[in-house]
């Protein structure tokens, strides 16, 4: 994931584009530490380096054939050698200040905010082009400084979003907009089939109680649902709604890896290491949502603007199907949090994680943006030809609501 905050260039609300150089980050970015960490770790190996050492000091010297010191590791004389220890925290020091600046040039160097161009007429740079960036999936870097330049370009640069509301010539057909709209869209649409799959796996993994189980006070069976009066309220795939009794599985015999890991889940110690988190499914559908929030931002940004410097009306044609993705996408990360979530206090799972933040920075990204969109457009989005559960969302929105 790459961090934003490492970016070349300096954008400020209502200024110019300040332009730092690479030094400047680097000679204001906090030195690498490594002396109380290094320290840390040579004190409390040392003890067990000083009494066993001398084992795999000497296998080495033995496979190398080396000179061994007379000197034993274990004995009074060894513990007491304040030179040697003197220069392990000293190479170790180096070792952790050279790889940790070596990190820092790479984050600078690397995450710094490059202009890619919208289009271009030239042979030698038609693939070098904004869209080849965003479905680029070689090097997810470079699709990372897509989507960091599109946010930045929705936001900062009206020259270039008078590029991307052209017309063709011949022909007028918005080209450039079709393509960096669509690969926002799709993108998102992408997460939200994501979401959508996983709120429905732990919708029908819940035990449901029956009407009999109720009347008789009989506790539910958490094994068969098929007797459950719950229907699925969710979207429908090919318009036939999904049923809610599994598939029998045909039973295949395990190899014996498989009955191994089994065996092992079952002892306290292996239990532990071998099974996975409650929340780790979650957090592995958001772990790289950084590329859909500067979507979502962008998408929004440019129908905003849009309103006063898009002469040609070609982004007011793509309304309906943003608001339509970010609407469903909303209600579908609002679904997740309540499912995933339930039983469990916010800051008792997110304490150390660093990539948790991400899912809530996307829910405030997405109120946000429709909420941009509607202070632009009025009560005037209410009448674009959008589904009808998303015109009740959006109305929700419009009263502030949400």
């Amino acid at each position: 994931m790459i961090n934003p905050s490492y970016t070349f260039d300096v954008y400020q609300e209502g200024s110019p584009t300040l332009k730092i150089a690479q030094y400047v980050h680097v000679s204001a970015a906090p030195p690498p530490g490594g002396i109380e960490s290094t320290f840390t770790f040579n004190i409390r190996t040392e003890t067990t380096k000083r009494c066993e050492g001398h084992i795999p000091r000497d296998c080495i010297a033995d496979v190398i054939g080396l000179q061994r010191s007379e000197v034993m590791m274990n004995s009074l004389y060894g513990l007491l050698d304040i030179g040697l220890l003197w220069q392990t925290i000293l190479c170790g020091f180096l070792i952790h200040f050279i790889l940790s600046f070596a990190s820092m040039l790479y984050r600078i160097y690397n995450t710094q905010h490059y202009a890619f161009t919208i289009e271009s007429n030239f042979d030698r740079q038609k693939n070098h082009c904004l869209i080849d960036a965003l479905q680029c999936h070689t090097n997810h870097l470079i699709k990372y400084l897509g989507y960091l330049d599109l946010c930045h370009l929705s936001k900062y640069s009206p020259e270039r979003r008078q590029q991307m509301f052209t017309l063709s010539q011949p022909g007028g057909h918005p080209h450039n907009w079709n393509k960096i709209c669509g690969a926002c869209l799709k993108e998102l649409n992408s997460l939200n089939e994501k979401l959508e799959d996983f709120n429905w796996k732990v919708f029908t993994s819940v035990p449901v109680r029956t009407q009999a189980a109720e009347k008789n006070n009989i506790a539910p069976m958490s094994g068969d649902q098929s007797a459950s009066t719950l229907t699925y309220r969710g979207t429908m795939t090919n318009g036939i709604q999904r049923d809610t009794q599994q598939q029998p599985t045909n039973k295949v015999t395990e190899s014996s890896s498989s009955n191994l890991v089994q065996f092992l889940k079952k002892k306290p110690v292996f239990s532990t290491l071998l099974s996975e988190l409650p929340d780790s499914k979650s957090r592995q559908l958001f772990a790289d949502v950084q590329i859909h929030i500067w979507a979502c931002e962008a998408l929004s940004n440019l129908a905003a603007a849009s309103y006063v410097e898009d002469k040609y009306g070609v982004v007011q044609r793509s309304l309906p199907d943003i608001i339509n993705t970010i609407i469903s996408l909303h209600d579908n990360v609002e679904k997740h949090f309540k499912l995933a979530s339930t039983g469990v206090r916010r800051h008792q799972k997110d304490t150390g994680a660093l990539d948790v933040p991400l899912k809530y920075l996307l829910q405030t990204t997405l109120k946000a943006s429709v909420y941009q969109m509607i202070q632009v457009f009025g009560k005037h989005i209410l009448n674009l030809p959008i589904s009808s559960d998303t015109l009740k969302k959006v109305k929700q929105f419009v009263d502030y609501r949400e």
